[in-house]
């Protein structure tokens, strides 16, 4: 059960790999709007704080109550995970496109056109409603809304960005104050508290590809992970009170937001020291038990190899079921789980695949490495070309690459989840691009034929767009 593997080992490998992908992104004439560092965040957080916990010696009377040979086994196949990422991000891309010849873009533009920005926000607020009502349920309809609420962190993005560029600092504060909101706005409406998490953490891991100076990001990004993680742990301690409040009909906007207040009025700071709250993170970040137990689940001969077929799934998954009604596919989820780990689950429990997990069912080790060595070039790529249609100040064309790159970013889920998400952005940028063309033409503030952040044929003014 890969008990010689050595967790402190793959814990600073971890670090290595974060630390050189996030510096290729911020070196000098690079463009990126933070993709590549919100993936590793992501996958480092459901799989390395809980890894560290088993070299904890006031932990170790708790690491029983899993067995840490899973945990050994799990962190072994998520170390190969992020290095692959990482040669796949930070080597085989440069690689690439210089083979391709592709110019790597340079220029910075100074646009501070937020109008855009305004009406992802308010698409993806109605598209965030949307989901508890009974269009949210429809399929297809269903994707669409899904990736659609994740404009609101374009818009979010997008407004930090304008008020950056224009040197409105105090604006700057007050739109990553809005995006901190997001946690207890999805708490109130859906009553979890990771979804808006995640809105949060992508904003701020854009926001990383423009700020200066870097320290003060870095000092800023320990304060919040602290704040998110004991706001996580609070919220976790009353999950069930403010669910049954939130998901109650019976109950007011007033009664939803009295029991948040309630919760936050005693909200446990986290403590390294604290037992019970290590113990914490260890059952609710800890996707390397789940790994491991598949990997033990396959090696005893529980299971044969999927061989390849979740892959097919996920490429199928990609067609709308208002096209094909009747595909054969599985999402993940707990059955799945279940299937190749042996965990019974209760009814009504969901739980998520996890990329690792799943690239390890279909060609073990191997599979992880090919499958992220992939990840990492996609993702490198997504990022870049987000990055420099913003620096062009193109800001409908970094939408179109930014929206898909947000749902590539659902390390926990399935790639079912993964490709069907990335194609439904791709239609909802579209469409939400071209009512903003529509808008703004019928206010004749963009002639036909022109998009946001390009020019006019010479002989004619550059368009300039109302600032906010």
């Amino acid at each position: 059960m890969h008990d010689d593997f050595n967790l402190g080992f793959g814990l600073v490998i971890w670090v290595i790999v974060i630390v050189v992908v996030v510096a290729s992104r911020w070196r000098k004439g690079a463009t990126g709007a933070g993709l590549s560092f919100a993936f590793l965040a992501e996958l480092g957080l459901i799989h390395w704080p809980a890894a560290a916990l088993y070299l904890l010696p006031w932990y170790l009377d708790y690491t029983d109550i899993w067995g840490d040979s899973f945990v050994k086994a799990g962190f072994q196949q998520s170390t190969y995970a992020v290095i692959a990422f990482g040669i796949g991000s930070v080597i085989l891309v440069p690689l690439l496109v210089r083979l391709a010849q592709l110019p790597m873009p340079t220029t910075i533009s100074r646009s501070p056109d937020t109008h855009p920005a305004k009406s992802y926000m308010v698409i993806g607020l109605l598209c965030f409603l949307a989901l508890r009502t009974p269009i949210g349920r429809i399929p297809t309809v269903n994707a669409l809304v899904g990736v659609g609420a994740y404009l609101l962190v374009v818009g979010l993005g997008l407004s930090c960005w304008a008020a950056w560029q224009a040197r409105r600092y105090r604006v700057f504060v007050g739109w990553l104050l809005v995006a901190l909101s997001t946690p207890f706005f999805t708490v109130l409406f859906l009553g979890f508290f990771g979804l808006g998490a995640m809105f949060f953490l992508m904003v701020v891991t854009f926001v990383s590809s423009f700020v200066r100076p870097r320290w003060k990001f870095l000092v800023a990004a320990v304060f919040l992970a602290y704040l998110g993680i004991s706001l996580y742990g609070t919220y976790s301690r009353d999950r069930n009170l403010i669910r049954e409040v939130v998901w109650s009909e019976e109950t007011s906007l007033g009664d939803r937001i009295d029991q948040l207040y309630l919760t936050l009025s005693n909200i446990e700071w986290f403590d390294p020291f604290n037992p019970l709250h290590l113990l914490f993170i260890d059952q609710r970040l800890n996707m390397n038990l789940q790994v491991g137990q598949a990997v033990d689940y396959l090696a005893s001969g529980n299971r044969e190899y999927a061989l390849g077929q979740t892959l097919w799934w996920s490429v199928v998954g990609m067609i709308p079921r208002a096209v094909w009604p009747g595909k054969p596919v599985i999402a993940g989820g707990s059955d799945l789980v279940t299937y190749y780990t042996g965990i019974e689950f209760g009814e009504g429990t969901s739980v998520g695949l996890g990329l690792v997990t799943e690239f390890y069912i279909n060609f073990g080790s191997v599979g992880v490495v090919l499958g992220f060595l992939c990840l990492g070039i996609i993702v490198a790529v997504v990022d870049s070309a987000a990055g420099q249609r913003l620096s062009k100040g193109d800001l409908q064309g970094f939408a179109l690459w930014f929206l898909p790159g947000v749902a590539l970013l659902n390390v926990g889920g399935s790639l079912v989840e993964l490709t069907s998400g990335a194609g439904a952005a791709v239609i909802m940028a579209m469409g939400v691009n071209k009512y903003i063309r529509l808008r703004l033409r019928d206010k004749k503030v963009l002639p036909a034929g022109v998009g946001l952040g390009q020019e006019k044929q010479p002989g004619n003014a550059r368009i300039l767009l109302p600032r906010s």
